[in-house]
């Protein structure tokens, strides 16, 4: 959620190739007549990790000991009327299970220019991961390292009208792709308008519209060659208060409504063919969730019919921000929908939380937890939409990070996850230690 206090910066990410960020921040880095100040970070961390149920199966769960090495890499430019950022990490994984092996990048810019009386700024992000990152949160399916790739690429405008009102564009455009023939392909574009009321230097107002389409390349999971689109159009009213500088809120709730249709393309026959097919080939693989959801779900999605429907939903979009000398608490509630590479839009509400506690000069613990839900969209709780995602999960990490030096570090952490299916007999958790070491060496600045 975007800080109402701070001058707005749309999150956001990238197109296909990396290649036009590299450019694109490469000419802003070079071109501006003004003075620039510049910036370099870099940062490599190498970690150990143990996972009890690193697929978060329900039967038979599958243990993994690896190593994750992380080089990464900030670049920051800055003038009175211009910034540029780009960023990059890789993460090198192996186990001692090589189907989980995986080599993941991860590249993101963006550029602001301040007007008098407006901001632009052009957001873009790459990411390269696999399955077994990506789909806790989405579909919940954590299966082999199967690759995942998610390109985006998010503009935002801001208007000052007056001395007390804002006018704030903001659009996105994301496309997910997979390997896999268990996950649905799509792209996802959203626009939204807020207008800002500035009460007091404490007081803001807000008021927004949006409009979010989603539509699937293929449905693969399904069995049936399907596509499906949805387009949610929603409202939501609120306002954020800072009692302190260090204390404030910010919250906004509303309506969305929602209309989903799916598109078939096979015959009763043709549909029985692919079931077949699906329900050997999870077998040749040997994979138990692929044979899983072959079993649970295959014959009843390859008789779904054809169908249209609408739904409305409450929208929630809630923070609290707290901090003093040794204290930082973040609390966030959040239920919207969101794309999924299930094949159409679900409906999620998450409660996340943070917690930093500096224990002493070099020491510092903290703790992470967050609390889901997904829901299919429309009424039927019986529908195979809700019975494929209709789930409650959980997450909590709680970290200790040891300073060594100025440059040297370790991390020590626990982390558990859980989820649980509504309609299905499965539920799974994992538990995970994790002992890390990193090296930071000293931010470069200069300036010409």
């Amino acid at each position: 959620m975007t800080n109402p206090f701070d001058r707005p910066v749309a999150g956001g990410v990238l197109p296909r190739s990396r290649r036009l960020c590299l450019l694109a921040a490469s000419a802003l880095l070079a071109g501006p007549a003004l003075a620039m100040d510049y910036s370099v970070h870099t940062e490599v961390e190498t970690e150990g990790q143990y996972d009890n149920n690193i697929q978060m199966l329900s039967e038979d769960p599958t243990s993994a000991t690896g190593l994750r090495v992380s080089p990464s890499l900030s670049l920051r430019a800055k003038s009175e009327t211009t910034e540029v950022s780009l960023d990059g990490i890789m993460w090198f994984r192996r186990y001692n299970r090589a189907n989980f092996d995986s080599n993941d990048q991860q590249v993101s810019t963006s550029i602001t220019q301040h007007f008098d009386r407006s901001d632009l700024t052009l957001s873009a992000q790459g990411t390269r991961d696999t399955t077994l990152t990506s789909e806790y949160l989405d579909s919940g399916r954590v299966t082999d390292a199967g690759r995942h790739k998610q390109y985006s690429l998010a503009p935002a405008w801001t208007g000052y009208i007056g001395e007390r009102d804002l006018i704030t564009l903001r659009g996105s455009y994301s496309q997910s792709k997979y390997d896999s023939d268990n996950y649905t392909d799509y792209t996802y574009w959203q626009g939204s308008a807020r207008w800002t009321r500035v009460m007091s230097e404490r007081l803001r107002l807000f008021l927004e519209a949006n409009y979010s389409k989603y539509q699937t390349a293929k449905n693969n999971l399904t069995i049936q060659e399907s596509y499906t689109t949805s387009a949610d159009t929603g409202f939501q009213v609120g306002g954020s208060y800072a009692f302190t500088e260090q204390f404030s809120i910010t919250a906004l709730v509303g309506s969305s409504r929602d209309q989903t249709r799916s598109h078939l393309k096979y015959s009763q026959a043709e549909c029985d063919e692919k079931l077949t097919q699906f329900h050997n080939d999870a077998v040749a693989s040997g994979n138990p969730a692929d044979l899983f959801w072959a079993n649970n779900f295959g014959h009843a999605i390859c008789q779904m019919p054809e169908q249209e429907f609408n739904s409305r939903m409450s929208t929630l979009d809630a923070s609290l921000n707290w901090s003093n000398e040794l204290h930082q608490l973040s609390l966030e509630a959040t239920q919207q929908s969101q794309p999924s590479s299930n094949g159409y839009t679900i409906r999620s509400s998450q409660l996340n939380g943070t917690w930093a506690y500096q224990l002493w000069e070099q020491g510092s613990l903290s703790l992470d937890v967050t609390v889901g839900r997904n829901r299919a969209m429309g009424n039927n709780s019986d529908s195979i939409q809700a019975i494929q995602v209709n789930r409650e999960f959980s997450y909590t990490a709680l970290a200790y990070r040891q300073n060594l030096s100025e440059n040297w570090s370790v991390n020590l952490s626990y982390q558990y996850r859980h989820q649980n299916y509504d309609k299905v007999d499965f539920e799974a958790d994992s538990k995970a230690v994790y002992l890390g070491l990193s090296y930071k060496p000293r931010d470069r600045h200069w300036s010409r």
